[in-house]
């Protein structure tokens, strides 16, 4: 029963949240925002960051993973069979 309950609460919830992004939404006026911008100077500013974020981010992953996984490979000779790993671990009485 109190399972029921909980559930219950989680789909309510997540109904509710739901309803309101929709309402924000419907709400926004974007013609009164862009008269707020003006000549879409911030609207720039925020893309221009916005941009400098993913190339930042991109170059980041890349350092992190791009070249462990070249690391990995290198010292196994070939990329790893993932699904043989998974294979052996349970022969040896692995889940």
């Amino acid at each position: 029963m109190q399972n029921d309950v909980v559930l219950l609460c989680r789909a309510a919830s997540s109904w509710w949240f739901n309803v309101g992004f929709v309402g924000i939404g419907l709400s926004t006026d974007v013609r009164k925002l862009k008269k707020a911008v003006g000549g879409g100077g911030p609207v720039f500013l925020y893309l221009a960051g916005e941009l400098f974020n993913i190339v930042l981010t991109f170059g980041a992953s890349y350092l992190a993973f791009g070249l462990y996984s070249r690391d990995v490979e290198k010292l196994q000779g070939e990329p790893a069979d993932v699904g043989e790993n998974i294979r052996e671990s349970r022969r040896c009485g692995g889940k």
